[in-house]
């Protein structure tokens, strides 16, 4: 069983360790591709033995428009509290609305692995 690693029971340490140009190069390309900085991709390599780079964008929008939902939902729970009124039809809505998206989310969880 893998062991969860969090920051809280984790020092960091530093390591200096040579590459070749080309190494430094692809290493860098590699990284960037995955949208992510030489240390996480590097700490990915490690505990994960490999990156999933083919979704890269496609996350980076998913959390975006997810942002964008919680965003709006923050905004209704807003208005409904501060005018005090809230009809059935409206959560009944969004609650089917929030439905499809999560099974829309658990649609690319399963492409992406």
């Amino acid at each position: 069983m893998e062991k969860q690693i969090t920051r809280k029971n984790t020092a960091r340490q530093n390591r200096t360790f040579r590459l070749s140009e080309y190494e430094l190069r692809k290493l860098s390309e590699d990284a960037k591709s995955a949208g992510m900085n030489e240390s996480k991709y590097l700490r990915e390599l490690i505990v994960h033995g490999g990156v999933d780079a083919t979704h890269a964008e496609d996350r980076r929008n998913l959390i975006r428009q997810i942002s964008g939902i919680a965003t709006n939902i923050n905004q209704m729970a807003k208005h409904c509290n501060e005018s005090r009124w809230f009809g059935n039809v409206d959560v009944l809505r969004m609650t089917r609305a929030l439905e499809e998206v999560l099974k829309l989310l658990k649609q690319l969880v399963e492409r992406w692995r």
